[in-house]
């Protein structure tokens, strides 16, 4: 009779764990020597890689104060940064980052905070003082994620590729793009320096792993109705 409660319990349990996993969010645990692994929520599981070993408690952020998923509402109590522009789907604070002159925009759909940009705006007379700029941020995004996933310097055309000094020419006609990006377990690191039209863009992209496919989907439909 003990062996047949045994054997039910145990059956219990196992029913129970795989009702869980199939039914929850992706589950990171840490193992004795120190490495996470993820349990993916169809059964399946993988070790994480170095650049997604930033693992969140309960305490933690996803991105400065607040977490994806928020309400506008929420994240204009939170924010501390001075507001410059509001509207349905975006809020827009005037802020400092690294002695750096930045727009800090967060970007919602459905209600949910999917994405949050530091777009910097800094004037140089010599628009190549833009890259030291890059550097400076990929050095301390570098020091907090470790090293980043993907690091490029992408050449559209080579017109100024063997004259360094004129590089900032080539980004800010889209000619020179420089991206580095960084996975940590809820969300993907994007910092960019790119150009179009003699116009610097000069970017830092938090995207949401769990919402972040909403605003693809409000643009493929907002694309389609355009059609």
């Amino acid at each position: 009779m003990r062996i047949q409660k045994k054997i039910l319990f145990t059956l219990i349990l196992t029913l129970f764990a795989y009702n869980l996993l199939a039914c929850a969010d992706d589950f990171y645990i840490k193992t004795k020597d120190g490495k996470y692994i993820v349990l993916h929520d169809d059964g399946t599981w993988e070790p994480i890689e170095k650049q997604e070993t930033a693992v969140k408690s309960d305490s933690e952020s996803d991105f400065r104060n607040v977490n994806w998923g928020m309400p506008k509402e929420e994240v204009k109590l939170i924010e501390k940064a001075k507001i410059l522009q509001e509207d349905e789907n975006m809020l827009i604070f005037e802020e400092e980052l690294s002695g750096l002159n930045v727009y800090l925009q967060y970007v919602f759909v459905g209600r949910k905070l999917v994405r949050a940009n530091y777009n910097i705006n800094e004037n140089h007379a010599n628009s190549t003082a833009h890259i030291a700029d890059y550097n400076k941020l990929k050095e301390l995004l570098t020091k907090k994620y470790d090293t980043p996933l993907d690091d490029q310097i992408v050449w559209k055309d080579d017109q100024y590729r063997d004259r360094p000094q004129e590089w900032g020419m080539a980004i800010s006609k889209g000619d020179l793009v420089l991206f580095s990006v960084w996975e940590l377990w809820s969300t993907s690191i994007t910092l960019y320096l790119t150009g179009d039209n003699y116009k610097t863009i000069h970017r830092i992209e938090y995207k949401s792993k769990k919402f972040g496919d909403l605003e693809d989907k409000e643009n493929e439909i907002q694309a389609m109705d355009d059609l």
